[in-house]
């Protein structure tokens, strides 16, 4: 960062924005949960995308809204998630399945 203000000449007026936005999730992370859903299906016998649907319910979910005279659950998509809500999300899942996540070192993580 200093090398950029450098750039400007003393007693220039500037305007700088910060932004404290955090990394979305990755691909590679992205890989790793359905690989993750793949052995939870394989102990319990629930389709991955049951499994899928089921833990964004549970873990992502933000309220709901009103459509059509209906209440309509809000679910946060997992691709919104940052690298740290993604962590999270995975640390719930462990929790409450009691089914161990993969090494992520053997994922690139």
């Amino acid at each position: 960062m200093q090398n950029q203000l450098n750039k400007f000449k003393i007693d220039t007026p500037i305007t700088l924005y910060l932004d404290n936005k955090e990394p979305k999730r990755s691909s590679k992370q992205n890989s790793y949960y359905w690989v993750y859903l793949t052995e939870i299906e394989c102990e319990t016998g629930n389709s991955k995308e049951d499994l899928h649907s089921l833990f964004k319910g549970k873990f992502l979910s933000n309220g709901f809204a009103e459509c059509f005279g209906e209440k309509v659950r809000k679910v946060k998509s997992t691709t919104k998630l940052t690298k740290g809500e993604f962590v999270e999300f995975i640390y719930n899942i462990e929790v409450f399945t009691g089914i161990t996540a993969p090494d992520t070192k053997n994922y690139g993580l």
